[in-house]
């Protein structure tokens, strides 16, 4: 009895496991960038033709500690709202993670607003401002321009609600 729950649990954990979402999963690839300023910065890069010379569309999401992709009771939901393969084919898609907040993890819905809410992590409280995002973004765009093959005279932002005003400020 005792080897069959232990037998239960590895399967169970391995599943978990393989049930986790990943950037690789939705045709991103993971970087980072240490600043000394800034601390660490998590971005990440669709991998469709991401040797190919490309301009650079970076997307800049909202306020708030939510993760790329949340897990919700209605499925998983994500905050980049486009195909990445499709706009993948034409540039190469930027995204950058708020301090502290992983790509995906679980959400829970306001009963009385109807809008997701995500635990806040420390590293968010202390770094996240106008100015961390603003130069966050300034530090990848440097950094994906010495590792990929970017056309530089196109650079697409795109910034909805808060990360408007990022790419207004940037």
């Amino acid at each position: 009895m005792k080897k069959l729950l232990v037998l239960l649990l590895v399967i169970c954990c391995h599943l978990n496991a393989l049930c986790q979402l990943t950037p690789e999963h939705v045709g991103l690839k993971h970087y980072s960038y240490a600043s000394p300023t800034l601390g660490s910065i998590n971005y990440y890069v669709s991998t469709a033709k991401i040797d190919s010379l490309k301009p650079v569309l970076l997307y800049i999401d909202g306020s708030g500690p939510l993760p790329l992709y949340q897990y919700t009771e209605r499925g998983i939901m994500g905050s980049i709202p486009f195909d990445i393969g499709e706009i993948s084919k034409q540039y190469h898609l930027v995204v950058i993670s708020k301090p502290g907040v992983s790509f995906a993890d679980s959400v829970r819905y306001n009963d009385s607003t109807g809008y997701p809410q995500s635990r806040m992590p420390d590293e968010y409280r202390k770094c996240l401002s106008l100015n961390w995002r603003v130069n966050a973004c300034d530090a990848v765009l440097k950094d994906i321009d010495k590792n990929l093959n970017v056309d530089k005279k196109h650079i697409v932002i795109l910034g909805i609600s808060e990360g408007f005003q990022v790419g207004a400020a940037l």
